[in-house]
This record gives C-alpha cells, structure tokens and sequence, in this order.
C-alpha cells in the first residue's frame, strides 16, 4: 500500500507497509525536519524531476557490514601505492553535484534532482550528511555522499571519473568512520562484490535504532511527531495501566461487584506495594490524595516550638505553608555548594528539621543522597523530611537507609500514576513524634476508629480513592516487572548524554554544571519566549524560571534528544 504524505503534518507510515519494490509513500517535502524523521526509520526519497517526491523503504535492504568490506587484490595494491589522497566533508557540495551530472551506464537522467541537492547540502551543514572526496593530483576523481544516523551510513551516490576511485571511497568511509552498518539500499553488482549482502527489515531497523530508541517507549502512546519531555509536569500512563484502569473503572460501577467491599484490602495492598518498593515498613506507609495535603498533615503534626531549615527558592508547597505554619524558620542558599551551605547553617541556626525537596522543580538541582546519609550520622536528632514528587521513579531509593525521617510524594510525575494519589513513608522516631500529644489520649477517640492509629486519621481523614491508588500500585508493579533497576541503568545512561550535548553548547546552569549529581530535570537556558517554537516542533516542555524546563523518562530516548538538539541548533531564538 502507497501512502500518501500531508506536507502539513510530519509524519510516515510504519516502512513494513511498502510495496514489494520498496514504494512506501508519496508527497511530503525535502525539509531538513522530515529527511532525519525519514532516515531516522529506514526510510529514503528517490525519485526524478517529473515525478512527486517517492519515499522508499527496500525489504530486505542491501548492506555492508563495515568490518567485513572485501578488497580484492588490485585494489588492496592501488591503495597500497597510494594512488589517491582522500578526505571527509571537504568538498560536499562538489561531490553531490559530480554525483547526479556524470554519465553512468544503462542510465538516460538524474534522480538527484536540484530540491535534492539543496535538501542535502543543508542536512551537510548541520551536521547529518557526509562526503568521502577521492583525489588524484589534486583533482577530485571520486567520491559518495550519504546521511549518518545512529551509526547507520546511508549512502546516497558516488561517482568515479578514474578506475577505483569510487572503491576507494567506500572502503575509506568503512575503516575510518566507526559504523555500525553501511546502508546501500539497492542491490548492484558493483557493491555485492565489495561485500554487499541482504538483510531482513526488522534487523535494519534493530541496527538502526540500536541504543536509540527506548525500549519502553512501546508500553506508551505516544505520536511519532511528539517528543514529550514534561515529565516534570506530568508523566505518561502506560498502556498497561491505562487498561487496567478502564476495566477497574467500569467493573466497580457493575451493582453486582464486590469492589466496593474491598476497598480496605485494596488500600492495604498498595501500602504493601509501597513497603516493599521502597524498603519502608507497610504500617508506617500513609496515602493521601497527592503530596500537598500529606505534607500539611505532617506539618501540623510537627512540635510547634520546632527550628526549620529551608532551602531558598524550594518548591512552594514546600516552603510556603511551613512558613504559614507559624515555626521558626531560616533558609539555605541553593547554589551548587548546597551541601556545604547546609552544613555551615546547621551549625549556627542549630535546626529541629530540615526539610527540602530532593529534586528542584525549576533547575532540576539534586541533593547528594550519600549527603544525607552522613548527615544524619553526624546529627541523629535532626528530623529530615524529603519531597521525593520530582525523584522517586527515577532511581531506587531505600528509605530505611536514606537518612531520611519523613519522605512525601506525588504519583502523577515519574512513578506515572496520574492524578489523584501520594503518601507518605515515616520512620519510627518521627511517627512517634507526630500528634504527640493526641497519640497519648487517644481514649476520647470514637470506638469505630479504635482500628487505627492518630498518625493514619491524620494522614487518612476520609475515603480515599481506590482508583487513583490501584493505579499507583499497578505503576509499581509495572516498574517491577520491567526491572526497576534496569530502567534507571538505562534512563542514567540517556541523562548523562543529554548533559554532555547541552553542556557543551553552553545551556546549563552554573548550580548543576559546576556539580553532581544529576537529576532527570533539565532547566535549558535559552529565552522562555522560545516556548510556543518548541511546542510547535512537537517538543513537550514548560516555561519555568530563566529558561525552558524538560525531563527525560524512560519512554525517551536518544531519538528525542536529537530531535530537542536540532531545534535548539537551527530554530530557537
């Protein structure tokens, strides 16, 4: 089946869908935008003058693989003589252009038409196609082009006005250029007898997309033309979740279903759930609708006369109703020597509690959590209480070896669980401490609550949703079934890349460059006016202090990160 492309909207159909000569689609155009969508799938433009632009996607494909490139042996001699001298990018637009004017045999015309010419001389400028140059006396008698993807040269043409020198090329690009693959696309003579061979789609595409693609992204609905990186904002279900939500939805509105009467023991299993996950005991597990009214509860609950310390500029649902909550306050400058900072103040102020958000909402800042272990080895008695919403998803985290007292937390960020459900998990000391009072006279209370303790009506004052938290628990488990910690292992991976791409360039800032660790957040520093540019490309992402705010989760991939890079490199102001 042909497809038939809108120029309006970037997208192609799956390249398994060609016709048996490779015709996938038909119409589009040549941007820079839809070429790396294109190449970036398998997929290629051939196509003449008077004909619509054709895009192709060959099953098998015919390739090369760059460690197996045979040379004959009068070839190895010529290159042993070093008959040519060869090069790389120093000449693109000579080579396209001596590409699609030489004569070749058993062909009348061109198909590298002028809109391809121009189309690939800006892929060379930003960086995606390539030249191999062949000369001979100074002369250029040789040479290809092609587009490097993910590892994967594709090449497009190469012409030869002396014998060898398009072999020479070819064999150059092979041994010098580190290449997973060579993608010749059609089959010829020429470049079966220099080691060309057949290879099935579906291993084209794995080699393809090998390290580039996430391996979860298919657990999740998300368009080909979006790159969702707000996370920070609200992370995505997945579809399994999703399913489970629809039939748990619609069989607790069925009048013979028992849910209704299975409310306590499903509420018990995701504070089990959260237990284990977490290596926190399930009875000092609390839920609650989201982070905010948790941590309200927990202030209140707190000694009135207790000292707090807090970060400047930390999440406002952290600091704003601490402060309204009357205790004696003081705050630590956030910078990148935050961990000393806190020290010094710790010394002088002499807190009751530290409370902070372990991930910054707007810089993406992270306290060092090997940090807050030796700090509560040095000050056992200071009461530590973390906002884990911008954290817990992103790494494993063991709250009976944090050093942490108390941490809070979301589910609709990185545990994407959507809205509707968080909790809290305590340590012994501080469940003790909260309501300290009423826990000692606790005989006033009604007899129907005599089942549970101060700190849970605290905590859990009404029904809560068995919904939203049966989704938070199915998230869970989902992450366990996946392997939590491979998850991490691959969403690090993928962090620490996009670090070294906006560091280089410059976009990071001065608190999270000139420090470690790393969080999933990434505050890129270029004008928030770019915001609505951004979204215009597909790019998910937020406004958010001087720059714009993206996260990386585990459905993203270095696909995404290209993408964000080219439109910081060529569209933002």
């Amino acid at each position: 089946m042909v497809f038939e492309l809108d120029t309006k909207r970037l997208e192609f159909p799956h390249p398994s869908y060609a016709e048996e000569d490779g015709l996938l689609a038909v119409g589009g155009d040549l941007s820079v935008d839809r070429l790396l969508l294109a190449y970036s799938n398998g997929i290629f433009p051939w196509f003449s003058d008077d004909s619509p632009i054709l895009w192709y996607a060959p099953n098998p494909r015919f390739v090369i693989d760059p460690s197996k490139i045979k040379i004959s042996k009068s070839m190895a001699s010529v290159l042993r003589k070093k008959t040519f001298s060869l090069s790389i990018d120093r000449s693109f637009k000579e080579v396209i252009q001596l590409c699609a004017t030489m004569n070749r045999k058993d062909q009348t015309g061109t198909w590298i038409t002028q809109d391809m010419i121009e189309a690939y001389s800006k892929l060379a400028e930003l960086g995606y196609a390539h030249s191999v140059e062949v000369w001979q006396d100074g002369i250029l008698v040789g040479g290809l082009y092609g587009v490097l993807i993910n590892g994967v040269f594709c090449g497009e043409s190469m012409f030869s006005k002396v014998a060898n020198a398009s072999k020479a090329a070819l064999i150059y690009i092979a041994q010098e250029i580190e290449l997973r693959l060579i993608d010749c696309q059609f089959h010829t003579d020429h470049l079966e007898s220099m080691g060309g061979e057949y290879l099935s789609l579906t291993d084209y595409l794995a080699i393809l997309t090998k390290d580039m693609s996430s391996p979860y992204r298919k657990h999740f609905d998300i368009a080909s033309a979006v790159t969702y990186l707000t996370t920070p904002g609200s992370g995505l279900l997945s579809r399994e979740t999703k399913a489970w939500r629809t039939k748990r939805d619609q069989d607790f509105f069925d009048a013979n279903s028992t849910l209704r009467e299975q409310q306590g023991a499903t509420l018990d299993a995701c504070r089990d759930t959260l237990g284990k996950f977490f290596n926190c005991p399930s009875q000092n597990v609390f839920l609650s609708s989201c982070f905010s009214f948790a941590f309200n509860a927990l202030l209140a609950g707190l000694p009135k006369q207790a000292k707090v310390l807090l970060l400047n500029n930390d999440y406002p649902s952290v600091n704003f109703p601490t402060i309204l909550s009357g205790f004696e306050h003081q705050f630590v400058t956030m910078d990148e020597q935050l961990e000393t900072n806190l020290l010094d103040t710790i010394a002088t102020f002499k807190p009751d509690v530290l409370i902070l958000s372990i991930v910054q909402y707007i810089s993406g800042l992270k306290i060092d959590l090997s940090f807050i272990q030796e700090l509560k080895h040095q000050h056992p008695e200071l009461l530590i209480v973390g906002d884990g919403t911008q954290y817990l998803g992103t790494d494993l985290f063991d709250f009976a070896l944090s050093g942490f007292d108390a941490v809070l937390s979301s589910g609709y960020k990185w545990l994407m669980a959507g809205f509707g459900n968080g909790f809290v998990l305590l340590s012994e000391r501080l469940k003790a401490m909260l309501y300290a009072d009423i826990q000692k006279n606790y005989s006033f209370l009604n007899n129907q609550w005599m089942n549970k303790s101060v700190v849970q009506l605290c905590f859990e004052p009404g029904h809560l949703d068995t919904l939203s938290h049966g989704t938070l628990q199915q998230s869970l488990l989902q992450l366990e079934e996946w392997g939590f910690a491979e998850t991490v292992a691959y969403t690090q991976k993928l962090i620490e890349d996009v670090r070294t791409e906006l560091a280089d360039r410059k976009l990071l800032l001065d608190s999270i460059i000139n420090r470690r660790p790393q969080s999933n957040i990434f505050n890129i520093q270029i004008n928030p006016d770019n915001y609505q540019t951004l979204l215009d490309e597909g790019i998910k992402c937020f406004p958010r202090g001087s720059g714009i705010r993206v996260g990386f989760h585990l459905y993203n991939d270095h696909a995404d990160l290209e993408k964000l890079l080219y439109i910081i490199d060529t569209k933002v102001k």
